[in-house]
């Protein structure tokens, strides 16, 4: 997938969770052999567990990310029809009030 400049936000988005999906699978993958390494008895796999744990992090931020641009959508569209975005409760909270 190629994202250039007139990539629309949709577009980007399904880029992203495409690539969360792809990671995904690898982490997938990286926990079916640990569990593989760890029943026939191998130990010392703490650094396999740090791996799948930062492709799991990964993971969860392209998906937060993809929502993002998907939302992003929604802000172009509300801006160029005129209309407030989000409700009445996000747009009258005061940060740290």
């Amino acid at each position: 997938m190629d994202i250039t400049t007139e990539a629309t936000p949709a577009y980007i988005k399904d880029g992203l969770c495409q690539a969360a999906q792809d990671l995904r699978e690898i982490a997938d993958d990286n926990a079916a052999m640990r569990a593989e390494f760890e029943s026939e008895g191998w130990s010392g796999l703490e650094q396999l567990a740090m791996a799948g744990d930062k492709i799991g992090a990964a993971y969860d931020s392209l998906l937060s990310l993809g929502e993002k641009f998907g939302l992003a959508e929604e802000v172009a569209a509300a801006y160029q029809a005129n209309e407030m975005v989000g409700s009445k409760r996000t747009v009258t909270e005061v940060e740290g009030a």
